[in-house]
């Protein structure tokens, strides 16, 4: 068959299987790069004035964002649709979002940056990290119910960890019935390390549920050369940073640390011309990265990068420090030295006559005496094997 016969067809069964078939996916395996663009899936489509049709490339030599790219697409969906009728708060309600993550959702719907000014408990990350996949089907949910969506997705072999995620939460729900996905990969392209465990959770549900075509080589098709890695540049480590930071904010923590890795290096070895508030940011960020991702002891080694920016800074650095290191102390159960550590975010807190950071540093304190002595107790039955 004919290539655009063929193409032409599954977006026809995609698009009749709308709001009847939670399962309304196709996975197009093809070596030669294919590419299908927003014009070109709109002029398959019969009734294209009822559906909207999101389209999206990934390329691996940038940064990607958190989700990328549904998190734009929420942000682009909620603005053409809803912003008119609701507030940011009111549609988060509506998309019925776990509570500790509402604030993220409705600043980034504002300004396309995350705020979460409450922690994250470190013994709770893998559950939060489920609700926010959760809520992100919920929202999907709510959008795909107003307007039915076609998403295409093309290079997913190059997709992000957290995106990957996303596509296997979102494919084992049975709501998005509103939801037709055409995705495009090459399945002979070796993944990265750190996504390779959700991308073979990803490939074993496409063929379980037998989701996945196989085109040939068709010469005359639109191509897309697969790209090279991301390589950091000086001039951009503020939006690096922001990305980051965002990643941190909803909890795609492996991927936050496979990119901080690479710009972190680039940056000691490269000697990036970068300031001295970018300097201590991205250091913050990956000390928060590594209490995050549980490995506390290069955490209380970045602190010390840390401590020699801070000797001569502003109060609210060395709060940041003080607060991330009694963190790491508390994950390592050094139980006095956190305590002591989270008595100096007090005083500092105090000096500046923050209301908010007294609150955070209060809060860290009880933390640090409850849920630390918590962690001694644990380890003391494991040791003793008592029950």
């Amino acid at each position: 068959m004919y290539r655009g016969s063929y193409l032409s067809n599954l977006v026809s069964n995609i698009e009749s299987n709308i709001n009847i078939d939670s399962n309304n996916v196709v996975f197009v395996n093809n070596h030669d790069g294919i590419l299908l663009s927003k014009n070109q899936v709109e002029d398959m489509l019969e009734n294209k004035d009822q559906l909207h049709v999101l389209t999206h490339i990934f390329h691996k030599d940038k940064m990607q964002t958190a989700y990328e790219p549904f998190m734009e697409w929420i942000r682009e969906l909620y603005i053409e649709y809803f912003k008119n009728e609701i507030s940011e708060e009111e549609f988060i309600d509506k998309c019925n979002v776990y509570k500790n993550h509402e604030e993220v959702f409705i600043t980034y719907l504002k300004d396309g940056v995350c705020t979460r000014k409450e922690d994250v408990i470190i013994s709770e990350i893998e559950y939060e990290k489920n609700k926010i996949l959760m809520s992100l089907v919920n929202i999907f949910n709510v959008i795909s119910s107003k307007k039915n969506l076609i998403i295409v997705l093309n290079n997913v072999q190059c997709a992000c960890g957290s995106t990957i995620k996303l596509l296997v939460k979102l494919l084992s729900s049975d709501e998005c019935t509103g939801i037709g996905i055409i995705a495009i990969y090459n399945k002979n392209v070796n993944i990265e390390d750190y996504i390779k465990k959700d991308w073979n959770e990803l490939e074993e549900y496409i063929n379980e549920n037998r989701l996945n075509v196989d085109l040939g080589d068709f010469s005359n098709v639109n191509k897309y050369e697969t790209s090279k890695n991301f390589v950091p540049k000086a001039e951009e480590t503020q939006e690096y940073i922001e990305k980051i930071r965002n990643m941190c904010f909803l909890l795609a923590v492996e991927q936050a640390e496979e990119y901080m890795d690479v710009v972190y290096q680039r940056v000691e070895r490269e000697k990036f011309n970068i300031n001295a508030t970018q300097k201590f940011n991205l250091v913050a960020l990956y000390t928060l990265i590594n209490i995050y991702q549980k490995d506390a002891r290069n955490a209380l080694m970045m602190c010390k990068i840390l401590q020699s920016d801070t000797e001569n800074t502003n109060l609210s650095n060395q709060f940041v420090y003080y607060y991330l290191m009694a963190m790491a102390q508390e994950e390592l159960i050094q139980i006095e030295s956190a305590t002591e550590t989270a008595r100096k975010c007090i005083e500092i807190a105090h000096e500046l006559d923050n209301k908010y950071l007294k609150f955070k540093a209060d809060i860290l304190y009880v933390m640090v005496r409850t849920y630390g002595w918590a962690k001694v107790d644990i380890e003391y039955k494991k040791e003793h094997d008592i029950k």
